[in-house]
């Protein structure tokens, strides 16, 4: 740890042309630890950072197109979440499922977890980013109550009825709905 201090240290002091610390520029946060220049990740979070807090949300809501596709034969829901705006999106990985009543208001639908996460393999990341363009492709919707995403041993169908998704945006500030679709008789 010391040495690699020092390295760090020696390296910031090569880089300011001078010797001894250098000091930030006025204005400037002051860093502390290290920083990454880099990620690999599509999803970087501020609790990939070290930090618990969620962030801060300004700005408009996040322009997606948020659809429940069924299958042909089955009652497997495929789920796309697209990033139709601008701007880098920050969508939570819960996604929640609404119904609609007689009246056509939805309704929220308990209990089922759906995750947007990118395989049934994988855990959903704290947030997902979605940049301009891009499309998410989660795991199907199995069409069932419950643990209703990758496998559902004792887990009963779902009413047939209109249903639709809802995310919201990693600070909870935006609700985004997503597009109605049917499911038939069980």
């Amino acid at each position: 740890m010391t040495r690699t201090l020092f390295l760090w240290i020696a390296m910031l002091a090569s880089c300011s042309g001078s010797r001894g610390t250098s000091t930030p520029a006025q204005g400037a946060p002051e860093q502390v630890g290290e920083t990454p220049t880099s990620t690999t990740s599509a999803t970087t979070t501020a609790a990939d950072q070290g930090s618990t807090e969620a962030p801060a949300e300004t700005g408009p809501a996040p322009v997606l197109a948020i659809r429940g596709t069924p299958a042909r034969a089955g009652r497997e829901i495929a789920i796309v979440v697209e990033n139709r705006g601008t701007e880098l999106a920050r969508v939570s990985p819960r996604l929640v499922l609404e119904r609609a009543s007689d009246d056509g208001r939805f309704t929220r639908v308990d209990p089922v977890e759906l995750a947007l996460r990118p395989s049934c393999e994988r855990e959903a990341p704290a947030c997902v980013e979605l940049a301009p363009g891009a499309a998410l492709h989660p795991p199907a919707w199995l069409g069932t109550m419950g643990d209703a995403q990758c496998a559902c041993d004792r887990c009963a169908p779902a009413e047939p009825g209109t249903y639709r998704f809802v995310a919201t945006s990693c600070g909870g500030a935006h609700r985004l709905e997503g597009e109605p679709f049917e499911i038939e008789t069980r």
